[in-house]
């Protein structure tokens, strides 16, 4: 009974909090906005500006699903360009990683098509796997953002894709270091 008790006043403290931390995001997205309409259309500063109120419309969503814990999650899968996404996230971690002396590199796959997913939740997983890397590197270090071929098998071999194309090998170390990699097991 009291480790119920204990969830259910977490569960208030966090709903207390949400709300709370809405006022400020209210009023940073605000202030975004007319700091955006004061640079004007043609401030190359603009960029900047979007991904703020991108980035704090993301935030009031994850509240959102916060204050709905009570209610099952509900996943919001839509046509997703994966470069885009990936280019989001390592432009936010780039001043972070610059000041640790990690260059982020980016290796993007033009050919491959929209992907089907829940856009927050992918941001997450993409924005926890860059501060991994960066946690995991220290200072100093390349780790790759790359969206594309299937990576090579270890050991040199080709690899095969699921619909059962060769693959040839290819550089590998994807956005998490070398010794932090995990290596899909090779198709039989």
């Amino acid at each position: 009974m009291r480790r119920g008790e204990t969830l259910a006043a977490a569960g208030r403290m966090a709903v207390g909090l949400a709300h709370e931390v809405r006022n400020p995001l209210g009023a940073i997205r605000g202030a975004v906005q007319l700091l955006k309409r004061e640079l004007g259309a043609d401030s190359r500063l603009g960029e900047y500006t979007d991904v703020l109120l991108t980035e704090v419309d993301r935030v009031n969503r994850i509240i959102e699903m916060l204050l709905d814990l009570a209610r099952p999650v509900q996943l919001r899968p839509v046509p997703l360009n994966l470069h885009q996404l990936l280019e989001r996230v390592t432009m936010l971690n780039e001043e972070g990683a610059r000041e640790r002396g990690v260059t982020l590199l980016r290796r993007y796959d033009p050919s491959l098509p929209p992907i089907l997913g829940d856009e927050d939740r992918l941001l997450q997983v993409f924005h926890n796997l860059v501060r991994n890397a960066l946690d995991a590197m220290g200072s100093g270090g390349r780790p790759r953002a790359r969206a594309g071929d299937l990576p090579p098998d270890p050991r040199g071999a080709p690899r095969r894709d699921p619909g059962g194309e060769r693959r040839g090998t290819r550089d590998a170390r994807d956005v998490l270091p070398a010794d932090c990699t995990v290596t899909p097991p090779s198709p039989r």
